[in-house]
């Protein structure tokens, strides 16, 4: 079996997956291939992004997890190779190949989550809080796919469900982020408890009579 994919992509999607979580199959990138397409797949459970990238020279189909070691270590190149991945005779290990790359690694043996159970919802447009570094991560993303440097990610939220995210100037890219947990209830026109404003005594009164004075 072979796929092959960017190595800024592979790079670029490691930015959501897990770091040194205690769930080691999340801790890589996830890649799905056939002989039209490669997709790569990544999470730490609170967000999640996946990529799709034509392959026409692929041969036959599968999957694994590549880790993220693996990933952190390719050379840094003056370009943006195309990684030829070619399974070996040993089960379960991997031989990457591009000029100036030659390496051969196992990948995570684990089962990855069924993504595709939180990839098919409609957006209801209710507001919702997000992790601001998780939006950040999004952001690298669509930067190191060769996105928009200016705009920002773009966010269709969906109340307490996972919110849609896609990346400007990044076509075959989709994401999902879980909203922050919080025990506001969903009424509008909240306001401020008077309460807290009695910790302070009002002053303007009297800066305004020492003023006239």
């Amino acid at each position: 079996m072979q796929f092959s994919i960017k190595q800024s992509q592979l790079k670029a999607m490691l930015n959501l997956a897990a770091k040194q979580d205690i769930r080691y199959y999340l801790n890589g990138v996830f890649v799905e291939f056939n002989q039209q397409t490669t997709r790569l797949v990544a999470t730490c459970g609170h967000k999640m992004g996946l990529l799709n990238h034509p392959s026409e020279d692929n041969q036959g189909a599968g999957s694994l997890i590549i880790p993220r070691e693996v990933i952190e270590n390719l050379p840094k190149a003056g370009y943006d190779p195309e990684l030829a991945f070619t399974s070996e005779d040993k089960e379960g290990f991997w031989k990457i190949n591009a000029p100036g790359v030659q390496t051969i690694f196992g990948q995570i043996d684990g089962k990855f989550p069924d993504y595709r159970r939180v990839c098919n919802f409609k957006t209801s447009g209710e507001a919702a809080s997000f992790n601001y570094e998780y939006l950040v991560q999004f952001l690298k993303v669509q930067k190191a796919l060769g996105g928009s440097k200016t705009n920002t990610v773009n966010l269709y939220q969906n109340g307490t469900s996972g919110a849609l995210v896609t990346l400007a100037g990044v076509d075959n890219f989709a994401g999902v982020i879980m909203p922050i947990r919080s025990d506001a209830t969903n009424q509008a026109g909240a306001m401020m408890d008077n309460e807290l404003l009695k910790l302070l005594p009002d002053t303007s009164a009297g800066d305004a009579a020492a003023v006239a004075a």
